[in-house]
């Protein structure tokens, strides 16, 4: 999994040693190697496994956004918020 150098790499590979570990004492690599493949296409290929690793991200940061300081959110009032029931 780690060539496509996607970021959601890193969380699938624990989350499959997690998910295995004490399970695979005593299995073929082989046989450690299908699982693995297989649990990691159903995380990234449908629709449950796709929102569970969305579930599992840490929340993005924003660095800097266009709305951010350009006044988008004061309403009239002179207060931020919807329906201008905001601090100040």
């Amino acid at each position: 999994m780690s060539e496509s150098g996607d970021p959601d790499d890193a969380l699938i590979e624990g989350l499959l040693d997690e998910a295995l570990e004490g399970m695979v004492e005593g299995l073929p690599p082989e046989a450690i190697a299908e699982m693995r493949a297989l649990l990691a296409e159903q995380l990234v290929s449908t629709s449950v496994g796709r929102r569970m690793l969305r579930g599992l991200k840490p929340d993005p940061r924003v660095a800097a956004s266009a709305e951010v300081g350009d006044g988008a959110g004061i309403e009239e009032t002179g207060q931020r918020g919807v329906g201008g029931h905001g601090a100040k």
